[in-house]
């Protein structure tokens, strides 16, 4: 199901100029909703704009950075092709906040009709996926140099790209990207070769766990039949017997920047989107914690960092937020956390979460009954 945003700014859009609630709205965000941390607000002022100049100064000059993001997507989604438009995109690719960063490298997707306009955001996007200090905006850069620009001219050019990233980035979350952009553009036994390679050399368990299910997925074959590379989801996680609950794109979106909002130390973003309390969000946290482990040590970072000196309400609640996103992983590391936290003495609200989480979630695994 669509997000609350995606259902309503297509309606929002097909107000006329005459609408009676949108001189208000405008007005309220001006002096309001552009302080808001959520992007939701720029999403639905972009939405009753009839021409882009708004929505660009939005994107430049909104006071949050969060409506910034919003600006940018609405930047991306209405007008992807248009020259003034696609040089606001490539500045706000470069802005000091990573929310910001990934809306905008997300934005860049759209494929150009000019052929050397093309190639030039290209580039740029080869150059953020390097360069960008933030794994989840060279993600995102990854992810949109595969889905629209990979032509015939220079697949070979891409492909190699891709291959070089999912060697050398430093973050397993991206090497992750770079093999799935792989294995959905070059679907030949070059990208197969290239998947037993690194389910067989790379450093991290979470890559070569990856390269492991691509490979499989490729061939048609079990993927207990490829390799022995560990497994590192534990089948007696809750979130395997949930097979029917599956996370639509607009919650992957979603989860990708609300974690992106809390490596910036923004954390309202998370808790929010855990306070639906949509078994499809937790699926997709699920997912990315999979795929992006060094997410789900930085929420076990601050879990631990935040309950000893939580005097303070907000603490208590980043704390409490951390926990419920690092109950959402199947991952081993996340079950030895609570195991840890459970024989803790430090805190006893930590000790009765680790309790009910273990006690929902790992029923029967011997780490835990040991």
């Amino acid at each position: 199901m669509p997000s609350f945003p995606g259902r309503v700014i297509p309606s929002l859009a097909s107000f006329g100029e005459n609408w009676a609630g949108r001189d208000r709205y405008l007005t309220w965000f001006h002096v309001w909703g552009q302080f808001i941390e959520s992007p939701v607000p720029a999403l639905l002022a972009g939405a009753l704009h009839r021409g882009f100049p708004a929505v660009v100064a939005y994107a430049r000059f909104a006071h949050s950075a969060s409506a910034r993001e919003g600006a940018v997507t609405v930047l991306g989604e209405r007008w992807p092709t248009n020259a003034t438009v696609i040089e606001v995109i490539r500045t706000s690719a470069v802005h000091d906040d990573v929310r910001v960063r990934v809306a905008a490298l997300e934005a860049l997707s759209t494929r150009l009709v000019e052929d050397d306009r093309t190639a030039e955001v290209r580039q740029f996007l080869q150059d953020r996926a390097v360069s960008d200090p933030d794994p989840g905006a060279r993600t995102a850069a990854l992810e949109s140099l595969a889905h629209h620009h990979t032509d015939h001219e220079n697949c070979a050019e891409v492909r190699q790209f891709l291959q070089n990233r999912a060697v050398r980035d430093p973050a397993p979350g991206a090497r992750n990207e770079a093999l799935s952009s792989l294995t959905r553009c070059y679907p030949d036994d070059e990208t197969v070769r290239f998947l037993r390679r690194r389910e067989r050399e790379d450093v991290f368990d979470a890559v070569r766990a990856t390269a492991k299910t691509l490979q499989a997925e490729m061939l048609q074959e079990p993927i207990g039949e490829v390799g022995e590379a560990p497994v590192l989801l534990p089948a007696r996680h809750l979130a395997d017997t949930a097979l029917d609950i599956t996370a639509s794109e607009d919650e992957l979106h979603a989860v990708g920047r609300a974690m992106a909002a809390w490596r910036s130390r923004r954390y309202d973003e998370l808790t929010n989107l855990l306070t639906l309390g949509r078994l499809g969000v937790s699926k997709a946290l699920s997912q990315w914690l999979r795929s992006h482990p060094e997410d789900l040590r930085l929420l076990i970072r601050d879990a631990r960092r935040f309950v000893p000196r939580s005097p303070h309400i907000a603490s208590e609640r980043v704390a409490d937020t951390a926990v419920r996103a690092i109950a959402c992983s199947a991952d081993a590391e996340a079950r030895d956390f609570f195991v840890d936290q459970l024989r803790s003495p430090s805190d006893v609200h930590m000790r009765s979460a680790a309790l009910r989480v273990l006690s929902d979630s790992w029923v029967g695994d011997p780490a835990v009954s040991a």
